[in-house]
């Protein structure tokens, strides 16, 4: 995955839009990008060392997948897990690029809380940026 953001606002919840987004094969994203081969390379063994650690402790494993984000000319990579979970995850629904302009769009912020994932915001209290659950339990 590939996505380029720009930036808002200082709010960390609503700080970037989407201005792009691709899901590419690897050899693929190396050719259109080749600066990003070196810097994906040179994380290799720190992939392998979460892909391990999840497949160990995450139920319904299925690997990881490479996010590379764009912003301001600097590149940054996040390893997603992906599961194959019997229930279905968002991420094979078909319209995850609009869901996800969506949570972007409106500063809809994931985190587990408990162990159940709940939506929420991010929200100046004083000088301080609080994650607030849209449930009103957080």
């Amino acid at each position: 995955m590939f996505f380029g953001l720009d930036y808002r606002n200082d709010n960390p919840g609503t700080a970037f839009s989407i201005s792009f987004s691709d899901c590419l094969p690897i050899s693929l994203l190396y050719k259109v990008h080749p600066d990003v081969k070196e810097m994906l390379q040179a994380s290799d063994d720190k992939y392998n060392s979460v892909a391990d650690f999840d497949k160990a402790t995450m139920e319904h494993f299925a690997g990881l997948i490479r996010v590379v984000f764009q912003a301001n000319g600097c590149l940054y990579i996040q390893n997603i897990p992906i599961r194959n979970n019997p229930k279905g995850d968002a991420a094979n629904r078909a319209n995850w690029r609009s869901d996800l302009q969506f949570a972007v769009d409106n500063g809809l912020v994931a985190k587990d809380v408990a162990g159940t994932v709940q939506m929420g915001k991010i929200v100046k209290q004083g000088s301080h940026w609080k994650w607030v659950s849209l449930t009103g339990r957080s």
